[in-house]
């Protein structure tokens, strides 16, 4: 299995285990939502999981892509994000 693969089986993982957490915190009337913070080399894939993530659970994921500096910046000024 190359290294690809496995962090996009370990991505699905991680948005699978949020989306059930954040799903279970949300009230009923609540808008869910997650904010993903992902290299921009695996914007393709990634979207491809997310899309497939939104449609089976219901909650829309937000994807924010750039390198390393600037993806740490944006978490550091939003003082959010899930994953």
């Amino acid at each position: 299995m190359n290294r690809k693969t496995l962090a996009l089986l370990l991505l699905l993982a991680a948005l699978a285990l949020l989306g059930l957490a954040w799903k279970q915190s949300q009230s009923e009337g609540d808008q869910a939502s997650l904010v993903v913070y992902c290299g921009a080399g695996l914007k393709k894939p990634v979207e491809d999981v997310a899309k497939q993530y939104e449609s089976e659970f219901g909650i829309k994921v937000d994807l924010q892509y750039g390198g390393s500096g600037t993806l740490l910046s944006q978490i550091r000024v939003a003082k959010r994000g899930d994953l």
